[in-house]
């Protein structure tokens, strides 16, 4: 297939075996979404407002946690919601060419997954950082210190941290080696491992470590997270390509 910029790609034959399924709150988890990030402020105006209610991440929470019950469902429409306001703010602003300001965005954010039980952010927090305590307070009330807590901040805190080494990239307009960025970076800065994590507050069961250690769990991990983070590249990179700051290149 070709993106309008002509960027040829072969896309390989996916098998998905499984059906297309969408909880039936879909629609409240899309207003509910977007009703959140404009709370916390994390959309700055309505030139980014207007794009991401577009994209219905709560939507995406709707599929991907179509069995949660409707107040964890929310939950989910929410983190949704955080992730994609967050990566638009280091990867679509000049926030994320400036390494000083994203690594002050990054340290009040590993701040916040460093603390369990979690406690309230200073008072002059960013405003993502204020919405991130809010849903780790409310995920952390679900299953209050269950194993999915420390794995889940684990794999939130390394992609977090990737969004160093991008802005560092971004600063300097270069590429990214491919076999780094390939198997170094990619994997931790799509978030797909942290977001699989969540089914277990969204079911409201966690994971045992005897599950968690078996070798074939950490390969779904890593191969479904390869594979959403490649998707989405696949998606974005007519966008990516022709810029001069683009790490993928």
């Amino acid at each position: 297939m070709t993106s309008p910029h002509h960027v040829a790609v072969t896309v390989p034959h996916i098998e998905l075996p499984f059906p297309s399924r969408i909880h039936p709150l879909v629609e409240a988890a899309v207003e509910h979404c977007n009703e959140r990030v404009r709370l916390f402020g994390m959309i700055p105006n309505d030139q980014y407002a207007r794009p991401f209610e577009a994209d219905r991440f709560g939507e995406l929470a709707a599929r991907a946690f179509a069995d949660a019950a409707p107040s964890e469902l929310m939950l989910m429409a929410d983190w949704m919601g955080w992730y994609f306001a967050f990566d638009d703010a280091l990867d679509t602003t000049a926030v994320g060419r400036n390494v000083a300001r994203t690594s002050a965005i990054i340290d009040e954010v590993v701040s916040v997954l460093s603390t369990r039980p979690p406690a309230p952010p200073p008072d002059d927090a960013l405003p993502g950082t204020r919405a991130l305590a809010d849903l780790w307070a409310r995920s952390w009330a679900v299953l209050p210190g269950s194993s999915w807590c420390s794995r889940f901040a684990d794999y939130m805190i390394r992609f977090v941290l990737a969004y160093r080494r991008q802005a560092e990239i971004n600063s300097m307009g270069e590429a990214m080696d491919a076999e780094v960025f390939a198997y170094s970076h990619r994997p931790h800065s799509s978030g797909a491992v942290a977001t699989a994590i969540l089914i277990e507050p969204a079911m409201r069961a966690s994971l045992t470590d005897r599950i968690v250690a078996i070798k074939q769990v950490g390969e779904l991990y890593d191969v479904s997270g390869r594979l959403i983070a490649w998707l989405n590249d696949l998606h974005s990179a007519g966008n990516e390509v022709p810029s001069a700051t683009c790490a993928t290149s």
